[in-house]
């Protein structure tokens, strides 16, 4: 059982932060970023004296975590009866311009950001997961796949509209911008 927890532990210290930002980007606000997390590894430690070692382990942790990330929106949105809106936060790392970029710039990236958060948070859940998975996380069609239990072709398809969706958004907000000019 000490070798179990230890692995647990390594593990936990590995890809803790990674579960953290990769459920926040599956729309978990950041106050529950870490809760979400810990739950995964919850159920890591809960499971792992069942599950294959090695890179099968990191691919079923990120499979839970999406799993869980979506169990946890699901929670949100019935306690808010349908009135969930992501709150603007200030990440205070973001206020630090390590690049020594001009005010300017720093804005216009900041904007960019904020655009694209706003853009992917307007998808539908199976697009939302296709595409964070596919531009965020660099996993292929056939990973995405297996992680969401679906055929590739489907992963495809939601990629293509999620691609869309978004690069029209950010072009209609880029026309408004110049119009306002």
């Amino acid at each position: 059982m000490d070798d179990e927890r230890r692995e647990v532990t390594l593990l936990y210290r590995e890809e803790r932060d990674f579960i953290r930002r990769f459920v926040g980007r599956l729309g978990v606000s950041r106050a529950d970023a870490e809760d979400v997390a810990q739950e995964v590894f919850v159920l890591l430690y809960a499971r792992f004296h069942g599950l294959e070692r090695g890179a099968g382990l990191r691919f079923w942790l990120r499979s839970v975590a999406v799993h869980v990330a979506r169990n946890h929106r699901r929670g949100v949105l019935r306690r808010s009866a349908g009135r969930l809106r992501r709150e603007e936060r200030v990440d205070p790392d973001a206020l630090i311009d390590w690049e020594q970029r001009s005010p300017d710039e720093f804005s216009v990236q900041r904007e960019e950001q904020r655009l694209l958060a706003s853009a992917i948070a307007r998808l539908d859940r199976g697009k939302r997961e296709s595409f964070v998975r596919s531009e965020l996380e660099e996993q292929t069609a056939r990973e995405i796949a297996e992680v969401l239990a679906i055929s590739p072709n489907t992963v495809a398809s939601r990629l293509r509209a999620a691609r869309r969706r978004v690069t029209k958004i950010m072009r209609a907000h880029t026309r408004e911008g110049f119009a306002r000019a």
